[in-house]
């Protein structure tokens, strides 16, 4: 690596090597295609948290509140 002064007495910072600019583009892509890919999962964590939580709600039973408190003794 070759430093070149400049007549402001600043060092040059070296450019990139080439590939430097290749490896950047296939790591945004990586991300991307990840950060996609997550985006696409979303809908279905969705739907399956909704239709649990949907099953929860109908395995209650049907309780007869007015028939139990019919026979509760009476004080």
């Amino acid at each position: 690596m070759v430093v070149r002064m400049r007549v402001t007495g600043r060092r040059r910072i070296p450019a990139p090597p080439p590939a430097h600019r290749e490896t950047t583009m296939l790591t945004l892509k990586v991300l991307l295609c990840l950060a996609l890919s997550a985006l696409m999962l979303v809908p279905l964590v969705l739907r399956d948290t909704m239709q649990t939580s949907a099953g929860q709600q109908l395995q209650v039973p049907n309780v007869d509140a007015q028939g139990m408190w019919a026979h509760w003794p009476k004080q």
